[in-house]
């Protein structure tokens, strides 16, 4: 007989792989929060980052050995089919699957040849079926395949009529799973659509009724019987609530589809990647940027050689009042140059009466400055006014 050349695939070990990715997800961890400010939302994104970084090889992983084992399951019936044809040709279990080693099974291929190498090697019948059992052990599909294997050896009989039955009911429980799966589909559609729809209505929650809650904590005339708070402080924890609840959420459904499609709930690990990066892009583009108001009032845009130009603004910030805001107030335009630092009050406002050049012409009117918010965010801030001396 011809000798068998073990041809193995090596298998990647699980434990170095989430000891390759824990370590890279707490080097993220640790320089992400070093390179932004400390805040708690910043810790959030911190925390779902180190936690993608380690789950996503993982889920890799994972799926990778369960679409192996999938295939190794659509091409069993036809190794049973062989051995079926060998033992009906007068073969013993054990010369059936040497000679089946020839055989072309996909993904199944290297198991079979390492069931022969080992029965070439007079390794016992029932040891190199277990062995087959462990090392499939997560599909119970091929375990009862191995267990039935097993049986007909060591009962004897009819070999021949067991393994037809065993085919023929393993082909039935395929195609049901087919058909199960082709009406979960279905159903991970639907869930995924749930989850959009809790987005939108999330961001038309912030959008729509966020005003009116800060509107309320800074109405400061009223004599209420509780702490009015900031406003923009009342915001960071709304937005940091929007943050889990669409996490929680995410995670939950991806749980649910793993648990319904797939029977595992750990399967439900690439679903709830996919949830959370799409409800992260929402939050980032409707939800996480701040708000940044400038109201600016004029008397009116044309003025007098040498009169007094009035110059009112407000900064809000998540409609909250930027205080103590510096700002450079400059008036520029035809060789003329002015320029000023003011402060805003309490309220966020500035008040300045300027003095318009004494050369007719249009001019700009600019305040600019960086605000500093009071979890260290730097914040750009821009307002232009054209003004007309004549």
């Amino acid at each position: 007989m011809k000798a068998l050349k073990p041809k193995l695939r090596p298998r990647m070990n699980k434990r170095i792989v989430m000891a390759i990715s824990g370590v890279l997800g707490f080097i993220f961890f640790i320089f992400y929060l070093m390179l932004t400010s400390f805040n708690l939302t910043n810790l959030i994104f911190a925390m779902v980052g180190a936690f993608m970084i380690v789950i996503i090889p993982y889920t890799i992983y994972t799926y990778r050995r369960v679409g192996r084992l999938r295939k190794m399951e659509e091409r069993f019936p036809d190794f049973l089919r062989d051995i079926l044809s060998g033992v009906k040709a007068g073969m013993t279990l054990p010369k059936a699957i040497i000679h089946c080693s020839n055989i072309d099974y996909g993904e199944l291929t290297p198991e079979v040849r390492r069931m022969a190498i080992q029965l070439s090697w007079a390794i016992p019948f029932p040891k190199v079926i277990k062995d087959f059992e462990e090392r499939v052990g997560e599909s119970s599909f091929l375990k009862k395949g191995a267990v039935v294997l097993l049986q007909c050896f060591r009962s004897g009989g009819d070999v021949a009529a067991v393994l037809e039955s065993t085919i023929e009911n393993m082909m039935q429980i395929k195609k049901i799973e087919k058909e199960k799966q082709s009406v979960l589909s279905q159903q991970v559609i639907t869930i995924f659509m749930v989850q959009a729809v809790f987005i939108v209505i999330l961001i038309m929650v912030y959008k729509l009724f966020m005003p009116l809650l800060t509107s309320f904590y800074a109405f400061k005339s009223a004599q209420l019987p509780i702490t009015v708070i900031d406003p923009a402080e009342a915001v960071d924890h709304f937005k940091t609530l929007f943050l889990i609840t669409l996490l929680l959420s995410s995670v939950t459904n991806g749980i649910i589809i793993g648990k319904t499609k797939e029977g595992k709930a750990i399967m439900g690990t690439k679903y709830a990647i996919y949830l959370i990066i799409i409800s992260l892009v929402a939050y980032t583009i409707f939800i996480l940027p701040r708000t940044i108001e400038v109201k600016c009032e004029l008397p009116e845009t044309f003025f007098p050689k040498g009169g007094d130009i009035d110059l009112k603004c407000q900064f809000l910030m998540d409609a909250s009042p930027m205080r103590g805001l510096l700002l450079n107030l400059t008036l520029t335009g035809k060789g003329f140059n002015y320029t000023k630092v003011v402060v805003t009050d309490e309220d966020g406002k500035i008040r300045e009466i300027v003095k318009a050049p004494t050369i007719p012409g249009n001019y700009t009117l600019k305040v600019e400055g960086i605000y500093v918010s009071r979890t260290g965010e730097k914040i750009p801030v821009k307002k232009e006014v054209w003004i007309e001396v004549g």
